[in-house]
């Protein structure tokens, strides 16, 4: 028997498969711990500046009459923009693999049963709307 015609394997023994599900559990978890994470970024980064600035490595310019100023609003140095970016992608390289199997296995199916070798898979019916049902 040919690679090229032998039954294609379920979705769920792909690795693609896997790989879909790690990736869209990864990226439910970088919105879920996002907000939490800025903040506990925020407050860690917000001393690294006070660090510097106490040691006279960062300078801010501060007028002279308003000694009680802030600081530059908060930029972060570091966010979680490009881990998610990182991880759609390759959850959608996943998914477009995944299309391709699925697109394999129906045209097995439907080549084998053209052909009248086989059965059609236990989840398809490939009876016609007009034959009744014997449920």
């Amino acid at each position: 028997m040919q690679a090229a015609e032998r039954e294609p394997s379920s979705a769920s023994e792909s690795p693609w498969f896997w790989v879909l599900i790690f990736s869209l559990a990864a990226l439910a978890a970088i919105a879920t711990i996002g907000p939490k994470f800025e903040r506990r970024e925020e407050a860690i980064e917000t001393k690294f500046h006070a660090r510097e600035r106490a040691t006279g490595r960062e300078a801010i310019e501060r007028p002279a009459d308003d000694a009680a100023q802030e600081g530059p609003p908060w930029q972060p140095i570091f966010t979680l923009g490009p881990i998610a970016a990182v991880v759609a992608l390759i959850a959608v390289v996943a998914m477009v693999n995944l299309v391709r199997l699925h697109r394999r296995r129906l045209e097995y199916w439907r080549r084998e049963t053209q052909e009248g070798q086989s059965q059609a898979p236990p989840d398809v019916d490939v009876r016609s709307a007009a034959e009744p049902r014997a449920d």
